[in-house]
Order: structure tokens, then C-alpha cells, then sequence
């Protein structure tokens, strides 16, 4: 049967039934990949605690017995390991390239010697820093 007819909709269900439940979902939706009953258990507890529940709570309603079971199921989202990835990677540095015409009055040999990673050492109309 298919889901949207009800057939995974609002009933009493057994615990044998409970059990089996999740492998009969897959196999009637045709999904691909390993799916088990702690799948459910875990995005649920992933879903509760995006949505801001209490850990005491989600505990409650999904049968672990610890907080710190619930801690390990959940799962962080994309929004926020991106915002962790930001503040843990450092800025990119950028090169600036400065152009120099023969107007400039600079004597820019010593920043030659400093930085060794320009392209044409004896070239001083483009400098990289």
C-alpha cells in the first residue's frame, strides 16, 4: 500500500509491528541504502533539537535512556557546521599587486629582497605582497 492511502497514518500499533515498521516503509518507497530503526530514532532526535526541545524532553519521547544518548543521535545541520567551519578556518590571505609607473620615486629593492615570491625579480612594475 502506499503511504499518502494511510496506511502509516494515525493507528495503534504493536511492538512486533513497531519493529518491522521502518523496513516496511523503505521497502514499499523503494528507497536504496541501509535504514534501521535507530534512523528513525535519530532524526527524529536531530529534528526535535533543531526545533529547540529540551534535551530532558526528547529523551521522553524517543525511549533513550540518558540525555547524553540523545547527544550522541543527534545530528548538526549544514547552516550550523558551516558557521562552525567559518570561525574555525582563518581568512584566505590575498595578493595585491601594486603597479609602479616611472613617475614613482621608490626605491622598492629591499621589499624585493624581503619577499622572494614575485614573479620577475627584476621586473619592479608589478610587485606582489
Amino acid at each position: 500500500m502506499i503511504i499518502s492511502q494511510g496506511k502509516y497514518s494515525e493507528q495503534v500499533l504493536g511492538i512486533n509491528k513497531i519493529k518491522g515498521l521502518i523496513k516496511e516503509i523503505i521497502t514499499n518507497v523503494e528507497l536504496v541504502g541501509n535504514f534501521k530503526n535507530h534512523s528513525g530514532k535519530r532524526a527524529c532526535a536531530t529534528q526535535l533539537y533543531l526545533a529547540g526541545v529540551d534535551e530532558q524532553d526528547i529523551v521522553s519521547r524517543i525511549g533513550q535512556r540518558s540525555e547524553s544518548a540523545v547527544r550522541k543521535n543527534k545530528r548538526t545541520n549544514a547552516v550550523i557546521q558551516e558557521s562552525i567551519s567559518k570561525v574555525l578556518n582563518p581568512p584566505k590571505k590575498t595578493k595585491c599587486e601594486i603597479a609602479l609607473t616611472s613617475e614613482m620615486d621608490l626605491d622598492v629593492s629591499s621589499l624585493l629582497a624581503k619577499h622572494s615570491d614575485n614573479d620577475e625579480k627584476g621586473d619592479t612594475s608589478k610587485l606582489c605582497f
